[in-house]
């Protein structure tokens, strides 16, 4: 084989504790970008581990396995965020033991923030690169012929960077879904969705119309990677999506980082989605967008397009704090954009940061106001972090936004993280939520008790207990790069 693209494991494979997205498993499209931007002449597969990891092999055997078989000539890995580091090292040190290590390409988004760096972490990488795919086929025609032409978006080993450099930035756009996910010819893509459905994983289709965004909140890769804004036709997208529909994927998620904000490419693409919801009902569709953009309008439109969860940045309901992160909303657009979706029977994923040295009463209060009202919704909690650059060093979980992280983050986040994850429906801990927990919390609350007063956080080994008045206990373990926590009672 010419080219072995391979696919870092998402994490929660490696931890029995961890509740989320267990028996469900996102189709990378990184894979397949690469796979259809690769020139015809050249043989390509894939080796996505997670699956290996979860049949239970081992990271390590897999790779050296896939090696050995293929026997690349060339092996192109993808770091999408700088917290896979651990895992593209446990991969490129895996390629190392091989008989013949072949040379190794790193891609993937996060190359735009941290630059060179990773050719100072692995000296095995022959150079990583950061781009839309533009340059792709001439920068594999100059790996495999041992050139190093000076080709935008790629950092050469052994050559100095002290500015930056950058990719086109485009989105491939009129391709065939049948030419996508099979690389032109070269991947068996319904064999790869037998396997993930052999182990009782049901797979759940990524699809994208835009990337990049506008705004310029600091806390953002996105807007730290300064990669433009850029849209694809929405014929492509929804020619994608009735693709897999075919094949009996019936989860799609639009990960466009702010979808409408391209009001023109959006309601052409939900005009679409509207036939295709009257073809495929069963299939749903999550999108993410801005609480600003969710107009009533906008929201009948989602409704007619089959949209069954909306996810939005709400951040922090603290009007101080998000000016602080140049975030330009208003806690109360938030608000009104949630209802406007219940309305409509649209569940809201709302993504929540926990703020340094401070705890939001404000937004845990907006959450119970939600539950006691019966408005669908789920938390995705993160820790504020800054963003890494070229010095990050190791460990690269210090940079995860996932996790409490020790000497990073205070107890006052850990609090907030644990009363809206505990009590709430949540992506880390479960659907349902805490119904004592949210019990205590409403009764504090219409007492005008603070919250901190009934709670408080404390380090016991290596976990932390979230204690409260009454004698009710919550434990948080940091395990493994994962949050767990439950209920002692």
């Amino acid at each position: 084989m010419d080219i072995l693209f391979i696919q870092p494991w998402d994490r929660p494979w490696d931890d029995s504790g961890y509740v989320a997205r267990r028996r469900k498993m996102y189709l990378s499209r990184a894979q397949f970008e690469v796979g259809v931007q690769v020139p015809d002449k050249y043989s390509f597969g894939h080796l996505d581990l997670n699956l290996e990891v979860r049949a239970g092999k081992s990271v390590e055997d897999a790779v050296a396995e896939a090696v050995a078989e293929y026997r690349p000539r060339l092996v192109m890995l993808t770091m999408p965020v700088y917290v896979l580091g651990g895992q593209i090292g446990r991969i490129i040190g895996a390629i190392e033991k091989s008989v013949q290590a072949p040379p190794i390409i790193l891609g993937g988004g996060e190359i735009a923030l941290i630059h060179d760096l990773p050719l100072r972490l692995w000296p095995q990488i022959t150079c990583c690169y950061n781009g839309f795919g533009a340059e792709l086929p001439e920068l594999i025609e100059a790996c495999l012929s041992r050139r190093h032409p000076k080709i935008a978006g790629v950092y050469w080993r052994g050559e100095s960077h002290r500015g930056t450099t950058r990719g086109a930035a485009f989105l491939i756009d009129g391709y065939s879904a049948e030419d996508f996910y099979t690389a032109c010819g070269r991947l068996n893509f319904d064999q790869y969705l037998a396997r993930i459905r052999a182990q009782n994983v049901q797979p759940m289709g990524i699809v994208e119309m835009t990337r990049g965004c506008s705004f310029r909140c600091d806390f953002c890769a996105i807007n730290g990677a300064r990669m433009g804004f850029h849209v694809r036709s929405p014929q492509t997208v929804v020619n994608e999506m009735r693709f897999l529909a075919e094949r009996g994927i019936d989860y799609l998620h639009i990960i466009d980082p702010t979808f409408g904000l391209d009001r023109e490419a959006a309601c052409a693409l939900l005009q679409e989605l509207a036939h295709f919801h009257a073809e495929q009902p069963a299939v749903g569709i999550e999108i993410l967008t801005r609480p600003e953009l969710v107009t009533e309008p906008y929201a009948d439109a989602l409704k007619r397009a089959g949209i069954r969860r909306c996810a939005i940045g709400m951040e922090t309901m603290e009007k101080q704090d998000l000016g602080g992160v140049h975030k330009t909303l208003c806690p109360s657009k938030t608000e009104q954009a949630v209802y406007r979706l219940a309305l409509r029977g649209i569940q809201t994923k709302l993504f929540h940061i926990v703020f340094p040295n401070r705890f939001s009463e404000a937004t845990i209060a907006f959450f119970s106001e939600l539950s006691q009202d019966g408005v669908p919704f789920v938390i995705q909690t993160s820790f504020l972090r800054q963003l890494p650059d070229r010095l990050s060093a190791h460990p690269f979980i210090t940079q995860d936004q996932t996790v409490y992280v020790p000497r990073k983050d205070t107890p006052e986040q850990l609090m907030e993280w644990m009363l809206a994850n505990q009590a709430f429906p949540s992506m880390d801990l479960g659907d349902r939520g805490d119904a004592v927990l949210r019990k205590a919390i409403r009764t504090a609350m219409k007492r005008g008790k603070p919250l901190e007063s009934l709670f408080s956080a404390k380090r016991e080994k290596r976990e932390w207990t979230l204690r409260s008045g009454w004698g009710e206990r919550y434990r948080y373990v940091h395990r493994g790069g994962f949050s767990v926590a439950q209920n002692m009672n």
